[in-house]
């Protein structure tokens, strides 16, 4: 299939998430055209015979006439009027978002296999390890929680101390040095986002138990490696630091629960 792909992937300041949707199209054997809608006004000429937007305002897919669906990991209601006018838009809509607009479909995602992984013979020597963009609850998280190290941009900007962001393969081989790595949603009432499969992937996770989570992992291990409050999730993490058998027993059932939600299985429904 030809596809249109709508992503920033040369103006994004770092390595967009588009990338992995082109790797697993072209894994599937699409023939992919890339459009960074931050550059180009208007879509690239093509005979595409589908069109993916990977949070594409409505308002600038014009010029585009074959099959249109949207990811959108965001919560809508931050921008009113827009869910009614990407539904009017798009033929079909998909989000992480929890619980799910009527008229979107629920879609959960995405790590790659290929870069996301255990690298055999790295030393864990980082006992908790958290990546992201600074937000006040992160930080009454990971304050309360004790996590040791942080990686991301806007810590310093509050006085707080953290390592330089890390993307890709630097991404990963900090994950790979970290015991437990932290996952902490932006907000609680949103959804899934991309980093819990991309830490589960990569070494144990814990992480807040933010809607979908239960989904993703089952109600068992969610409530093995979920926590709902900085306390717990301190509590949670202290018990874990000192239990490499039983973290490695549980790393092994988060494997297999993230298993289904790589890019290419998303673009297995979406197209």
């Amino acid at each position: 299939m030809k596809i249109l792909l709508a992503t920033p992937y040369l103006s994004s300041a770092h390595m967009d998430s588009g990338l992995f949707w082109v790797a697993a199209l072209s894994r599937l054997g699409h023939e992919v055209w890339l459009w960074d809608y931050r550059l180009e006004p208007k879509p690239p000429a093509s005979n595409a015979d589908f069109f993916i937007g990977l949070k594409l305002p409505p308002e600038q897919t014009g010029g585009v006439w074959c099959t249109r669906v949207c990811y959108w990991p965001d919560a809508f209601d931050r921008t009113p009027g827009l869910l009614e006018q990407m539904l009017k838009t798009y033929d079909r809509v998909y989000t992480p978002v929890r619980p799910t607009p009527k008229g979107c479909t629920w879609l959960p995602t995405g790590w790659d296999p290929l870069l996301h992984r255990r690298y055999e013979g790295m030393e864990r020597t980082l006992e908790s390890v958290f990546i992201g963009t600074y937000t006040k609850r992160k930080e009454c998280f990971l304050t309360t929680m004790g996590v040791s190290s942080r990686f991301g941009n806007g810590w310093d900007e509050h006085g707080i101390m953290a390592f330089a962001p890390v993307y890709g393969a630097e991404y990963v081989e900090v994950l790979n040095s970290a015991k437990v790595a932290v996952n902490v949603h932006r907000d609680d009432g949103i959804g899934v986002n991309r980093r819990l499969f991309e830490m589960m992937a990569c070494t144990f996770t814990i992480t807040d138990l933010a809607p979908g989570v239960e989904e993703v992992l089952g109600p068992k291990l969610a409530s093995q490696v979920g926590f709902r409050g900085p306390e717990e999730g301190e509590r949670l993490l202290k018990y874990f630091i000192s239990r490499p058998e039983e973290r490695e027993a549980l790393w092994t059932q988060e494997r297999a629960a993230i298993a289904p939600y790589t890019y290419e299985r998303a673009l297995l429904r979406i197209t």
